[in-house]
């Protein structure tokens, strides 16, 4: 990979001039350099749009104005792995906003989580939320009900077996590679 070529003074001195009143693409053109070449430079040089140049553009949100993609409290969202998230709080902070819906029903029945503890699927089921569906349990638990573990004995040693086969069967692959 290429690196880019460094800036010259006199390009430093047309982007000071030009940045504050022309627009990244405009940028680009005028100094025939990349976009995160010409961003990294301003932002080194700590240079701004002008109040003009982001007035006329007219797509900024102003400081207390909420985007209307917003969702509402209590909003639910099936994503993250097959799980159900339920927006619990509005401070702008996704990791703090949308909590698990099964936690979130675990807390109401039966109070906080303790540390160390997960909260898990009686019959598997992710969508089912009823609280006698939930149980806590150990990561060791849910790590032995998981994986190789969650097969018979019989079944776990033909993975093995296969796994030990696979390391043989590359190992010499690469040693006639070379």
């Amino acid at each position: 990979m290429n690196r880019p070529k460094p800036f010259r003074t006199d390009e430093i001195n047309r982007l000071i001039e030009a940045f504050p009143n022309h627009t990244d693409d405009e940028l680009v053109i005028m100094l025939d350099r990349p976009k995160p070449s010409i961003r990294g430079i301003a932002k080194r040089y700590g240079l701004k749009k002008s109040e003009d140049h982001l007035k006329r553009r007219g797509c900024r949100i102003k400081k207390d104005d909420k985007p209307k993609n917003i969702k509402p409290i209590g909003s639910v969202s099936y994503s993250h792995g097959h799980y159900i998230r339920v927006k619990t709080s509005d401070t702008g902070n996704y990791g703090k906003d949308w909590s698990f819906a099964h936690r979130v029903v675990w807390e109401h029945y039966y109070g906080a989580i303790p540390k160390g503890m997960c909260v898990s699927f009686v019959d598997g089921n992710s969508y089912n939320l009823n609280p006698e569906n939930l149980v806590l349990k150990t990561k060791c638990e849910i790590l032995a009900e998981s994986g190789i573990n969650s097969f018979p004995p019989d079944v776990a040693y033909l993975i093995r077996i296969r796994g030990v086969l696979t390391r043989i069967i590359r190992q010499k692959e690469k040693s006639l590679e070379k």
